[in-house]
């Protein structure tokens, strides 16, 4: 069975002093055993140089779902 999360934000946040890095997400999916993730950028900053950065991040792996 494949375990999908369906939302997952990577990114910095300055406001909240937030950081959630694509090597946590791994880190997370390998100890709960998901199988994928629908990930989006962080929502500060440009949305297009936000989106074009996580397409570099996550291309060629097709656990992840941007």
């Amino acid at each position: 069975m494949k375990i999908v999360d369906a939302h997952v934000h990577l990114g910095t946040w300055p406001k909240f002093d937030l950081y959630f890095s694509l090597g946590n997400l791994k880190t997370v999916m390998l100890q709960y055993g998901y199988s994928g993730a629908g990930v989006m950028p962080a929502l500060v900053g440009d949305p297009m140089e936000a989106n074009q950065a996580l397409f570099k991040m996550v291309r060629g792996d097709s656990r992840y779902y941007p």
